[in-house]
């Protein structure tokens, strides 16, 4: 009986076979032609699963788990060692994510075996880095920035990097989701083509609340049965409110205008599943570098687990983008997978901050709660902690800080504002880290795979559009009519 055969003789059952013919190969059953025809479908696999029209199919399922474990306590010497020496081989010429799923799979067939990094000086091998290791380029900074896509408090140190996040305007977003196509090996003309849809301030209409109130059960379930579990109660229904405020107006604005409201609906529950899940099992945890990566970590192992959404296609078709552009499909799922870009400001406004925190730490999670306070009679004693939060600064302390921290309460004055603009727009004027951040996180610079950069400002040029401003009025935060007895 014939158990499998490649993909161009598939039928309904075609990925139950392939994942049983590997295990079957991994106790040494099969011919040598078969074993390499099977490996060599595996490696497609790992590399891009979307060109498989069994979509459903194609995630890191139990099947696949099964079949790993087979090739874990195989005793097949010569057909691991072929595996593992070809993708060696081939693995510094993957882009990050790719890289990911070929690490997933030789880590669980054979942990002892080491993979080869991606190649020196690419985006893929600077973001590979600064996944664990401490930050100290500026690299490292604007290629790693992605990485708060999962991880809300990314780096964990510097905390300058980490408040800059708070930075609220479309400017800064527009930079992560640039650079999240320059790591995956998209150069300038593909910039370009993107920079047509997202290099202009998002369309919003009269629609999300009623979108917001058809999402509150998910997540409520998703916070009753997992973040609830982990801090007080009270503090979790406080965070729960802001987060999800935050988190669904991002999601509305960036996200549902560019997809069909079934897909963007369903998309949106699995993705608020995902992040409150992974957040909730970090969050028993002070604020460090250590749980900031962890959460990073968690996020791109999701990622690599979960690349067969049918996003890409009509995403493109949606922002007029080619269907077949380069590293779409891994774009989209970064793109739709990447809610920490907003969370920041809720985590701050409500976490506890140890005594020794720095002073703009403490400053701007004062500034934090006050934004997103809606009842008066507490945003007058939020008020009242803010403005002693101004007295207890250091007067020696950057005076940056002071100024975002009053834009952030909607307090800023004429000069507050002129010091964030001019910074934004001239980062030199500070010293690293703050300059690094400055540059990339705010302005938006974007770093190329060679190593080129390119400024917002410059793509703005070239498609002749007008410029994003680096700086504008806060905002007062959406009020959903919602019924929060779920």
């Amino acid at each position: 009986m014939v158990l499998w055969k490649p993909w161009k003789d598939k039928d309904e059952r075609f990925w139950l076979r392939f994942w049983l013919t590997g295990t079957m190969l991994a106790d040494g059953l099969g011919g040598k032609e078969v074993f390499k025809q099977w490996f060599k479908q595996l490696v497609e696999w790992l590399q891009e699963p979307w060109l498989f029209e069994e979509r459903q199919e194609i995630t890191w399922s139990k099947e696949v788990d099964f079949c790993v474990k087979a090739w874990a306590g195989s005793l097949q010497a010569e057909r691991r060692k072929y595996m593992d020496k070809k993708l060696n081989t081939d693995a510094p010429n993957r882009n990050w994510l790719q890289w990911i799923r070929y690490q997933k799979w030789v880590q669980d067939t054979n942990p002892r075996f080491e993979l080869t990094h991606p190649r020196e000086k690419s985006n893929a091998r600077v973001l590979i880095d600064a996944l664990d290791g401490e930050i100290a380029s500026a690299r490292q900074v604007a290629v790693g920035r992605v990485l708060c896509g999962g991880s809300p408090f990314w780096p964990g140190q510097p905390w300058e990097l980490v408040l800059l996040q708070t930075w609220p305007l479309h400017r800064r977003l527009v930079g992560h989701r640039l650079q999240s196509l320059a790591n995956l090996s998209g150069g300038r003309e593909q910039l370009l083509q993107v920079g047509k849809a997202f290099l202009k301030l998002p369309r919003c209409d009269d629609d999300t609340g009623d979108w917001a109130r058809s999402l509150v059960p998910d997540f409520a379930r998703y916070l009753d049965n997992d973040l609830k579990s982990n801090l007080h109660r009270y503090l979790a229904d406080k965070l729960f409110h802001d987060l999800f405020r935050e988190s669904v107006s991002y999601l509305h604005r960036y996200l549902v205008s560019e997809l069909d409201n079934d897909l963007a609906r369903e998309l949106a529950s699995n993705l608020v599943r995902e992040f409150v899940q992974n957040l909730a099992q970090n969050l028993a945890q002070s604020l460090t570098s250590d749980m900031a990566k962890h959460l990073a970590r968690d996020w791109i192992q999701y990622l690599a687990c979960n690349l067969g959404r049918d996003l890409d296609s009509g995403w493109a078709r949606d922002l007029e983008l080619e269907d077949d552009m380069p590293f779409m499909p891994h774009f989209a799922i970064i793109e739709y997978s990447s809610l920490g870009r907003v969370g920041l400001r809720a985590f701050l406004a409500h976490l506890e901050l140890e005594p020794k925190s720095e002073p703009a730490v403490k400053l701007i999670s004062q500034a934090c709660r006050l934004s997103l306070q809606r009842k008066k009679d507490l945003r007058a004693i939020d008020l009242k902690h803010f403005k002693e939060a101004l007295k207890e600064y250091p007067p020696n302390g950057e005076p940056f800080w002071l100024a975002l921290a009053k834009h952030l309460a909607r307090c800023s004055t004429e000069e507050d504002r002129a010091l964030l603009d001019d910074l934004a727009q001239h980062p030199e004027k500070r010293e690293p880290p703050l300059q690094w951040g400055l540059k990339y996180i705010v302005r938006g610079d974007v770093v190329l795979d060679d190593g080129t950069e390119v400024t917002l400002d410059e793509l703005t040029g070239e498609l002749e559009m007008e410029p994003l401003p680096y700086l504008g009025e806060m905002q007062m935060p959406d009020e959903f009519k919602i019924d929060w007895e779920y």
